[in-house]
């Protein structure tokens, strides 16, 4: 840190949020709002708590619902702006897909799924 006449010593800076702390929980919540709120669309919705998110899209077939979570990753201000923007990323092995639909019958486009 340099300032006027004065060179600090070297300072060592971690890139991260530590994880324990009373406040980090907080902070994470703060950083993490944008990428809830890049849900704006009727048929979604997002659920944070501290660094975990749920993203949560509705549409009539399974491939509807893909394609909104497609769409919510890559548009404009979607989920791999987030990324960048905020220099943060996603654990990929910790990400899941689930479909779920009202009752048990076969959904429209996968006549062939065994129940």
């Amino acid at each position: 840190m340099t300032f006027d006449d004065f060179i600090s010593e070297y300072i060592d800076i971690m890139n991260s949020i530590g994880q324990g702390g009373l406040i980090s929980m907080l902070i994470y919540i703060i950083y993490n709002a944008d990428l809830l709120e890049a849900l704006c669309q009727l048929e979604e919705d997002a659920i944070g708590y501290v660094n975990d998110a749920l993203v949560m899209v509705m549409a009539k077939t399974f491939t509807g619902t893909t394609r909104a979570l497609k769409s919510f990753m890559e548009r404009r201000e979607g989920a791999l702006d987030w990324v960048k923007d905020h220099n943060s990323k996603f654990e990929m092995g910790k990400i899941t897909v689930m479909h779920c639909q009202p009752n048990a019958r076969k959904p429209a486009d996968r006549p062939n799924l065994v129940l």
